[in-house]
């Protein structure tokens, strides 16, 4: 027992002395932080000092022609883009022998670059996702992010490895705004049908009498890199691989250190209670996974406020009252709507018929019939500290923990700063509903106790609304 209380106390020691020298670098490299509590890194992380000022300096004293200008001689730019290309694979421990890196706009680019692959075989193909899936995956269906902004993947075993990894390089250095597709050669033949081919991937096509076109072999990031690439972002890329390890050591580190500040905040809220014992957060995560599995849960918390009698206080208002004590979270269905409705508890007819009646991510009109529309996420990136951890829940048992007797209404639970409504406030397309009517598509599932039947049900809730919340209806006429 011994033993092990010393082993923790090391680790605890370790944790907090990397946690000190974050806090004392992120002063010199992160300045926008200054009176700032940033904890959206999921959404994208922040550019270091260090980061721009390597990049200017390369800009300045680089050329950078067009790559395609002398391809069988290669230029400066084009030996920095292909050094860049092995830069990626390194990190996630590929060997080009097996892999290859094909840079896109962004993930959502990488992503619909392998749909156009398989959507080139006549026989179609069947495409299987996670309910979780963010937004771009999903719309695939129509016709595999978060995680690898702070945790290392690991991909020197290539006959165990993913066949595609779609990136976003700003979500894990903050700059560029780029994407990639990491490819398994082996899958490569996913390509062979593609239709479409863009300036220089092909080796010759005609445009007069019959239509040929012979397409570029020598490898697939040659085939699938349509137009002249971003070759100024990628020359960014270079630099913000070579900065970050030197400011953070690598993503192992910043796996460790955002995955224990994870563990911090989700004990610090799942033990704040009411002074009847309720407890304040209702946050949403799987059983089965904890902080010190960096291949399964990274630094992610995903909650809802609820008073003291168990109502919700709306995800939009508490982003609002956070922003205005310069706490930055992300609020809503986060691009993840089936994920929320099953952390909800909601099923798509109840969905749909939300939408249907006017209600719309993000916005006032938060809370339906006792159901939240939406969540607050917190993640923790590679430059966040222990006083933001501090910073959040400080906030929150200021304005949502009540210690004596029921809360205030949620417009005036900060009395020095009545104005936040209305300097974070997005337009509600539901507060000017009337008659819209509410059938939501069930298909066959069971009903909610929770689901809008009749436009009657929201009008009437609007109107307990606008008793609670004056400020919020001001000069609008509810039925």
């Amino acid at each position: 027992m011994i033993a092990n209380d010393n082993k923790h106390w090391d680790e605890n020691s370790e944790r907090r002395a990397y946690n000190d020298r974050i806090s004392r670098m992120r002063k010199i490299e992160y300045p926008m932080l200054e009176d700032l509590t940033y904890l959206d890194h999921g959404g994208t992380t922040l550019a270091s000092k260090s980061l721009l000022d390597s990049f200017c300096e390369e800009m300045q004293s680089t050329l950078l022609a067009n790559p395609h200008s002398d391809s069988s001689n290669p230029s400066v730019t084009a030996v920095m883009v292909e050094q860049t290309r092995l830069a990626v694979l390194k990190m996630f421990n590929a060997d080009p022998v097996h892999f290859d890196v094909v840079f896109t706009a962004n993930a959502t680019g990488a992503i619909k670059l392998v749909t156009e692959g398989f959507s080139g075989y006549e026989e179609g193909f069947d495409y299987c996702y996670h309910r979780n899936s963010h937004t771009s995956l999903v719309g695939v269906r129509e016709l595999a992010n978060p995680l690898v902004s702070t945790t290392p993947i690991d991909l020197s075993n290539h006959l165990f490895a993913p066949d595609f990894i779609s990136l976003s390089f700003y979500k894990i250095f903050g700059f560029p705004d780029l994407g990639a597709l990491i490819v398994r050669k082996a899958a490569g033949h996913v390509f062979d049908h593609r239709k479409y081919f863009g300036g220089g991937t092909t080796e010759m096509t005609t445009c007069l009498g019959e239509s040929w076109v012979a397409r570029k072999n020598s490898s697939l990031h040659a085939r699938l890199e349509d137009g002249t690439i971003a070759f100024r972002n990628i020359l960014a890329l270079k630099c913000a691989i070579m900065t970050h390890r030197a400011l953070f050591g690598g993503l192992e580190e910043v796996s460790t250190h955002a995955r224990w500040l994870a563990s911090i905040l989700h004990d610090r809220l799942t033990s704040m209670t009411h002074y009847n014992g309720a407890l304040v957060c209702q946050v949403y995560k799987s059983r089965e996974t904890h902080y010190q599995d960096s291949q399964r849960q990274g630094p992610t918390i995903a909650f809802n406020i609820q008073r003291s009698n168990g109502a919700y206080i709306g995800p939009w208002h508490v982003g609002a009252f956070l922003r205005a004590s310069k706490i930055h979270v992300r609020t809503g269905n986060v691009c993840n709507p089936a994920g929320m409705a099953c952390a909800l508890g909601v099923e798509a007819g109840w969905i749909r018929g939300a939408f249907d009646a006017g209600l719309r991510c993000n916005t006032e009109a938060d809370v339906v019939d006792g159901v939240p529309f939406g969540i607050v996420r917190v993640t923790l990136g590679a430059m966040s500290t222990l006083e933001d951890v501090e910073t959040l829940v400080s906030c929150l048992s200021r304005n949502v923990v009540e210690r004596r007797g029921p809360l205030q209404e949620t417009a005036q639970v900060r009395d020095k700063s009545k104005e936040w409504v209305e300097e974070s406030r997005s337009p509600s397309a539901v507060s000017e509903m009337t008659t819209t009517r509410i059938d939501p598509p069930f298909l066959g599932q069971r009903e909610r106790t929770t689901t809008l039947k009749t436009p009657r049900s929201l009008i009437s809730w609007l109107r307990r609304r606008k008793r609670l919340y004056p400020r919020f209806h001001g000069g609008r006429h509810i039925g």
